[in-house]
């Protein structure tokens, strides 16, 4: 099933729809790199009039875009990349570690978003090899990454969770007031307001003296 369509927006003369972006940030943070520090898209999808040649039509149309690696900490560059790969897939995303053994191209992560709508029908064919565990070139080699299980990503999930979980909170505090209000009074009848009688409008509490919180 496709998604909805989201507004495109363009950063750093990189355009992908809102989602994608979200996409890509959420897999960012989940992977242990932070997105506004090391999340640098090198191609953009909706290339249509501007296509890459060594990419052929696979960015003409939405979902798919080239993440830049060499950016990432020297230490931990190759782990991290596996895990964005492993992160980048588990949300629904067909993504390879691509490199010099693997296509010949300069490294990066290459990923399509099986999901997005307007795919190119190179992405699509990327997404059914990716299904098929090939490595999404035309050689039809195996897949060299772990296949976590997918899920379809949806923006905007954790603030409801968030906001829902603030609304319990809220919920249980009131309950939590209304219980100990509750108990007090019955342990002290003589705050409890009386209703009043006829005349005695303008007179004041029953009996004339005031109640005092303190008494």
């Amino acid at each position: 099933m496709t998604a909805p369509a989201t507004p495109r927006v363009t950063r750093d003369g990189k355009t992908l729809s809102a989602r994608m972006w979200a996409y890509l940030e959420a897999s960012y943070r989940a992977a242990g790199a932070d997105p506004a520090r090391y999340l640098h898209v090198s191609q953009g999808s909706y290339r249509a009039d501007d296509p890459v040649p060594a990419s052929g039509t696979t960015h003409n149309g939405g979902g798919a875009a080239d993440l830049r690696t060499w950016n990432l900490p020297d230490a931990v560059q190759a782990d991290l990349c596996r895990r964005l790969v492993v992160e980048l897939r588990r949300r629904g995303g067909c993504a390879w570690y691509r490199d010099d053994a693997h296509g010949g191209f300069a490294p990066h992560i290459h990923v399509i978003l099986r999901d997005e709508p307007g795919l190119s029908s190179s992405a699509a064919w990327q997404c059914r090899e990716y299904d098929a565990g090939r490595n999404g070139l035309t050689g039809g080699g195996r897949d060299y990454h772990p296949r976590p299980p997918q899920e379809t990503f949806r923006v905007g999930l954790p603030v409801v969770h968030v906001v829902a979980r603030a609304a319990v909170t809220r919920g249980r505090a009131a309950a939590q007031l209304g219980v100990s209000v509750a108990r007090f009074l019955r342990f002290n009848p003589r705050f409890i307001a009386k209703a009043p009688r006829p005349g005695d409008a303008g007179r004041g509490p029953p009996g004339g003296r005031v109640v005092d919180i303190k008494d």
